[in-house]
């Protein structure tokens, strides 16, 4: 197995004082781990949108991607602040965008924790006008939790 690390971009910021230093916890990093049969996964490790991603694809070809396109509505409860948190991550429109940069084959859309998420349709919503299109964008693939994607040669 190898796995690359490089960068992602997250526009939150979250920081944390320890004996007079702000430390930076925001670090996001993403990932392609090359699984064998010419499978390559790609982790967007908590990233906007940015065009480092199509110098990505062009470095490390991945095949299969998880795109976090969500925010898990059950889990904001626990971050109460003014407003409506709209994401850190990916937009679903973004996250078309990022599939087509990235020349993904399989889309594995994710960042959340109930498959009947509004921002998940968007993205299904989005996919499904890209492919009617003739556009090139890879099959999103839905998973619940606890489901198996079984990756073949």
């Amino acid at each position: 197995m190898r796995l690359y690390t490089f960068e992602a971009r997250n526009r939150r910021r979250i920081g944390a004082e320890l004996g007079g230093l702000l430390i930076d916890l925001n670090a996001a990093h993403a990932a392609i781990d090359h699984l064998g049969d010419g499978h390559r996964f790609y982790h967007y490790g908590d990233t906007a949108l940015f065009s480092d991603m199509k110098l990505q694809a062009e470095l490390y070809q991945p095949t299969i991607g998880a795109l976090g396109i969500a925010n898990p509505l059950e889990i904001l409860h626990r971050f109460p602040m003014p407003g409506a948190m709209l994401t850190g991550e990916l937009s679903p429109r973004e996250g078309i965008l990022a599939a087509q940069w990235l020349g993904l084959k399989t889309i594995l859309p994710c960042h959340y924790t109930n498959p009947d998420n509004p921002d998940l349709h968007e993205f299904q919503r989005r996919h499904a006008e890209a492919k009617r299109r003739g556009d090139k964008i890879g099959e999103s693939v839905v998973l619940k939790p606890g489901d198996w994607l079984e990756l073949t040669a």
